[in-house]
C-alpha cells in the first residue's frame, strides 16, 4: 500500500510540476508580449512624438500661408495708394479741363512777343 501512496504522490507531483511549469511560460509570455507595462509606456512616447511632429508641421505650414499673406496685403496697400495717386492727378486733370472750357476764351490772332518787341516797348 505503501507503494501505490508513493506512485499517487509521485504522479501529482509530476502534474504539479507541469502546471506549475505552463503557469510561469504563460506569466513569461505576457510578459514579454504586448500587455508589458514597459512597451506600453514607450508606444505611448512614440504616438506622442509622432503627433507631436504631425502638430509641429501643420503649423509651420500655416505660418508660412499667414507669412505668404501678410506680403500679397502689403502689395495691395502699396498698389492702392498709386491708384490713388494716379485718380488725383486724374481729377485735376479734369477740373482744369474744366476750368478752361468756363473761364477761358479762344484767341483767334495771338499776338507774339519776343525780344526785340519787348526792348522797344520799354
Amino acid at each position: 500500500m505503501s507503494k501505490k501512496i508513493t506512485t499517487h504522490r509521485r504522479q501529482s507531483y509530476c502534474v504539479f510540476k507541469r502546471v506549475a511549469k505552463k503557469q510561469k511560460y504563460n506569466q513569461l509570455s505576457v510578459a514579454q508580449g504586448f500587455g508589458s507595462g514597459s512597451v506600453f509606456v514607450v508606444l505611448c512616447f512614440c504616438m506622442m512624438g509622432v503627433l507631436y511632429l504631425f502638430t509641429v508641421n501643420s503649423v509651420t505650414t500655416q505660418g508660412n500661408t499667414i507669412y505668404e499673406l501678410e506680403q500679397r496685403i502689403d502689395e495691395l496697400a502699396e498698389e492702392n495708394e498709386k491708384l490713388m495717386l494716379q485718380e488725383v492727378k486724374l481729377i485735376s486733370l479734369d477740373k482744369i479741363g474744366e476750368v478752361v472750357e468756363h473761364d477761358m476764351k479762344v484767341i483767334t490772332d495771338p499776338v507774339y512777343i519776343d525780344e526785340e518787341t519787348l526792348v522797344t516797348m520799354e
